[in-house]
């Protein structure tokens, strides 16, 4: 079964391995805005991939250029230099939330991250920020061994990016729950409308706010005004990081072994498709999973409210 390390861009545990060095002829090309890395020797750009810096961490987010796949980095530190133990990143080949690969392999031993992230320079003047990174990517999928699921090797990856700080990230708007009673209020939010998987497959909306180290994330088509839980399909789905230093503990809309256990709903109450602004409501009963798929916890979320959210259309 799937196991739900991802999210989207929420944060951190890395590694120590030593891996080749990046060629400095392209150091040298750090002048201008740019993200680019080999993936399996194929060539990831990505010409609008940006940073936020805030709450003491450092989250990149890079949609690709010529396909769906993305890449995200996510480091417990707004200083430059060489990390091991404060990095989670992600690469998703397509929207699919069962293709998504991360920098920690999980072994029998527990989890095991790799890979060398290094922030260069965070300039505050030309708000831009550059570095490089080459991590093993592997699926969090451990019972489906096809080739699809095999590892990723990212590697001479290279950025320079622009960044934002705040305490509203690249979106604004506001986004709250009661986790278990306790009101969770998010101090940055990430929110995009991306492509389906396919011509025929509506848009999704990924909207995530953090705030003191935890994370929530909700994913949905763009083309309904309401979601009830349980859903047989991927039309929505939420999941909550209470410690996002860490990439695991996450709970999840998805409950294969009880379906019918995840109750809640998302209503969406305005969605301007013009400014690219959408608020709504969620709650929902969420379940937490260990590495053999057993349930371990669950978690009620209450009045959640997103208000007055913007998004960026990475659409085509």
């Amino acid at each position: 079964m799937k196991k739900l390390l991802l999210i989207t861009f929420t944060l951190v545990a890395l590694l120590g391995c030593e891996t080749e060095p990046i060629d400095p002829a392209i150091l040298d090309n750090l002048t201008q805005q740019s993200f680019q890395v080999n993936v399996d020797g194929e060539l990831f750009t990505s010409s609008d991939a940006t940073a936020v810096i805030s709450n003491g961490q450092i989250a990149i987010f890079a949609g690709s250029d010529t396909s769906d796949a993305t890449i995200s980095i996510n480091v417990a530190s707004t200083q430059t230099g060489s990390f091991t133990n404060e990095v989670f990143a992600t690469y998703a080949p397509t929207n699919d939330v069962a293709f998504v690969f991360t920098n920690i392999e999980q072994t029998p031993n527990g989890p095991q991250p790799n890979g060398v992230f290094k922030i260069l320079s965070i300039n505050q003047n030309t708000q831009m920020i550059s570095g490089t990174f080459e991590f093993i990517a592997h699926s969090n999928d451990v019972d489906n061994p096809g080739d699809e699921f095999q590892p990723k090797s990212l590697t001479s990856g290279v950025f320079n990016i622009p960044y934002t700080t705040g305490s509203n990230g690249p979106s604004s708007g506001t986004f709250s729950a009661k986790l278990d009673g306790s009101l969770f209020t998010a101090s940055s939010i990430i929110a995009t409308l991306e492509n389906g998987l396919s011509s025929t497959v509506p848009k999704r909306l990924r909207i995530i706010g953090m705030g003191d180290n935890k994370s929530m994330a909700l994913d949905f088509d763009d083309n309904a005004s309401s979601f009830t839980f349980p859903i047989s399909g991927i039309e929505a789905s939420i999941l909550y990081t209470p410690l996002i230093t860490s990439p695991s503990g996450v709970f999840s809309s998805i409950n294969p072994f009880n379906p019918s256990a995840v109750v809640g709903n998302i209503t969406i109450s305005s969605h301007d498709v013009v400014a690219n602004k959408i608020s709504g409501t969620f709650q929902i009963k969420l379940f937490k999973m260990d590495l053999t798929g057993a349930i371990v916890g669950s978690m009620d979320v209450t009045e959640g409210v997103f208000n007055n959210v913007t998004y960026i259309d990475n659409t085509d």
